[in-house]
């Protein structure tokens, strides 16, 4: 069996000589060991300040994503402000434009109609310019109390598409000195002019 280092020893000198030789090899141990204790630290500490670099430069790669894309989104915005002015202004004139052509043709088609009365005036004008009631014919019967019934001819009627109907109803009867409007008018195909 071989020797322990706890074994006993006779000699004074064999004692401390192991003893010495334990404790050397003891510290030795105790020096390799906290060499690579040191050597793990400074492996750890290097470790930690290349994660802290690699952390600070990916925060700042980020900041620097974060701050350009904030500046493509500001002037993004800037941009679509400015197009939806444009697109605001071109429809505000558009529809200034379009109520400028309502009025126009609100303009155009009220002259229109002005032209038309005033040219349906004038021929009415026209043709009406030698029409005249021929001589009262007197119901020989009363009708009422103090009331008879009168017929006349509408003399000089003018073309077969003239509306004699509204001359009919226009122009007045003076019957005993009295101006009156027809109560009725009609067409007696039987009396030729």
């Amino acid at each position: 069996m071989g020797e322990s280092i706890f074994s006993k020893t006779t000699s004074g000198d064999g004692k401390t000589r192991r003893m010495g030789s334990w404790e050397q090899e003891l510290m030795q141990r105790h020096s390799v060991e906290q060499s690579r204790i040191d050597i793990w630290e400074q492996q750890w500490e290097a470790r930690k300040c290349l994660e802290k670099t690699r952390q600070d430069e990916w925060e700042r790669e980020l900041l620097q994503r974060h701050l350009a894309e904030q500046s493509r989104i500001d002037i993004w915005e800037k941009h679509f402000e400015a197009r939806k002015r444009q697109e605001k202004k071109r429809q505000d004139e558009w529809e200034r434009s379009q109520e400028d052509i309502r009025r126009e043709e609100a303009y155009r088609r009220e002259q229109e109609r002005l032209r038309e009365n005033k040219w349906q005036l004038e021929e009415e004008k026209r043709q009406t310019l030698g029409l005249h009631w021929d001589a009262l014919i007197a119901d020989p019967h009363c009708t009422a109390h103090n009331s008879r019934e009168y017929w006349a001819r509408l003399l000089n009627t003018v073309p077969f598409d003239y509306n004699w109907l509204k001359p009919c109803q226009d122009i007045p009867l003076v019957i005993h000195g009295r101006s009156l409007k027809t109560t009725r008018c009609y067409i007696n195909e039987n009396v030729s002019y």
